[in-house]
């Protein structure tokens, strides 16, 4: 009952509603402890790698950066506990991501002190190389569609070390993830202007030991891989665009000279198709959208000059996030190829010109389910010796 007496507290007061005015007298300071002194940390012999890895790779989760250093990182708790030493030291800092949930992991990026380490660490190795300075924080956080690109780039980065890593014939010659930067951009001057191609990454892969001179598939010898990763955000026709400009620098002289002087820092021949192009496709706006958007950029493909379809490969992020977990995670067969479509490409071009984008479309799709997948790398061939064993 409302007018029922209301009981006493401990302190022999009835309790009953408190006033603002009030609330000032219920807040008790909470006691002054000390704390126990705290060692700083110390930097570890193996930790300017971590460093320099978080570097080349732009950002990176704990996750991703475990996986990388199995070996020194054998525990989660021993990847936190490292990570949280490195950024106290200063050679690391976390970047504030907006509009994520609170069981988002942390994104790593390095400092330009951490950068210094790196640069430090080369010199006393005799290494001739110097990184430039890093990205600085951005106080007010990074959006979360931003650091969710470079985070998926990086998984796909590692896929690829991870898979080159476990086979002998494979090795990794150079990667790169700042093509952004002026002096690393694709230039090439058309109709008296000077235009410039943008991958989000790239990497330089050989096949077979450099002592046989050629691996079992010459195309594959030496390979220059860039990567586009889509996320649904760009219309396929501004996508066609970017296409055409990959194909109209490969021709240029500056694109000429570009794979020459790739290939020629590594002792290699530029192969007949110069370089492919790595097409990862998610949809981020809709879920289970990957092959949808596939078939879309699959199609403007079919319209581009032979020279550079022939250059394309397609693989949907589902499928990625499917084999994540193989071992090695590229290994499988989950590769389209755009030469793939050249048996049916005049069927494509003969449809009827009403309403083209909607038929063509539709075909795309029906064809695609019939077309071979591939394995990004050429299959390791078993020496004769083991096949007599």
């Amino acid at each position: 009952m409302n007018d029922a007496t209301a009981p006493e507290t401990s302190r022999g007061e009835k309790a009953r509603l408190r006033t603002g005015w009030e609330l000032p007298e219920l807040i008790r300071p909470l006691p002054i402890r000390k704390r126990p002194c705290v060692r700083q940390p110390r930097l570890q012999r193996h930790q300017p790698a971590l460093v320099e890895y978080v570097y080349l790779s732009r950002f990176a989760t704990a996750s991703q950066i475990q996986r990388r250093f199995p070996d020194w990182l054998r525990t989660t708790r021993t990847t936190q506990w490292q990570l949280a030493n490195l950024v106290q030291l200063g050679y690391l800092a976390t970047t504030p991501v907006r509009s994520t949930s609170p069981n988002f992991p942390f994104v790593y990026f390095a400092t330009v002190r951490g950068v210094n380490l790196i640069n430090d660490t080369y010199a006393v190795h005799g290494i001739d190389k110097k990184q430039p300075s890093g990205e600085g924080r951005k106080s007010t956080g990074v959006a979360v569609d931003s650091i969710l690109h470079e985070l998926l780039l990086t998984e796909f980065e590692l896929a690829v070390k991870l898979t080159i890593d476990a086979r002998p014939d494979l090795k990794l010659l150079s990667t790169e993830r700042r093509y952004y930067r002026r002096e690393r951009q694709l230039k090439y001057s058309h109709a008296g202007r000077t235009h410039r191609v943008i991958p989000d990454a790239g990497f330089l892969l050989r096949v077979g030991h450099e002592t046989d001179g050629t691996s079992q598939n010459k195309s594959f010898a030496t390979m220059l891989n860039f990567v586009e990763l889509d996320n649904g955000t760009m219309s396929p026709a501004r996508f066609l665009e970017k296409l055409q400009q990959y194909a109209t620098w490969s021709v240029s002289e500056s694109g000429i000279k570009y794979l020459q002087h790739s290939h020629a820092m590594h002792r290699s021949a530029v192969p007949q198709s110069g370089f492919r192009l790595l097409i990862v496709v998610h949809d981020k706006q809709h879920a289970d959208g990957d092959e949808r958007r596939l078939t879309a950029l699959f199609q403007q493909a079919l319209e581009l000059p032979a020279a550079m379809r022939d250059r394309l490969w397609f693989a949907a992020a589902s499928d990625l996030k499917a084999s994540q977990h193989h071992s090695p995670p590229l290994a499988g067969e989950i590769w389209f190829r755009g030469r793939d479509a050249k048996a049916w490409l005049h069927q494509y071009h003969q449809l009827p010109e009403q309403n083209p984008n909607s038929l063509r479309r539709r075909f795309v799709a029906g064809q695609i389910p019939a077309l071979p997948r591939h394995a990004l790398f050429p299959r390791q061939e078993v020496s004769e010796s083991k096949k007599d064993t």
